[in-house]
């Protein structure tokens, strides 16, 4: 068996250019969740425009972490999250999207 140094030379062990920032609150806003849910969206934070929840995608996201030097991102849903307190079990559906 080789070993990650024998197998990859000195990449293996080499450190990056430059440093790799974790965004630890990455909001994701899947088109799926979105959809139903715009108006609460809105309403619960009206500082963005409709076309930034409607016009999200992986990619996007992944071009914005690039522009920051985001190397890695643990997302979470925008709010407001999946309970709306809306008096209906809706909550688990949405946290399953």
């Amino acid at each position: 068996m080789l070993s990650a140094a024998a197998a990859f030379g000195s990449r293996a062990f080499a450190q990056p250019s430059s440093p790799r920032i974790i965004d630890t609150h990455h909001h994701i806003y899947p088109p799926k969740y979105v959809g139903p849910n715009l108006d609460r969206l809105m309403k619960d934070s009206g500082t963005l425009p409709a076309a930034a929840y409607t016009s999200w995608t992986p990619q996007f996201a992944l071009g914005e972490m690039e522009k920051a030097g985001i190397a890695t991102a643990l997302v979470s849903m925008t709010s407001p999250g999946v309970w709306f307190d809306d008096g209906n079990d809706s909550a688990r559906a949405r946290a399953r999207i």
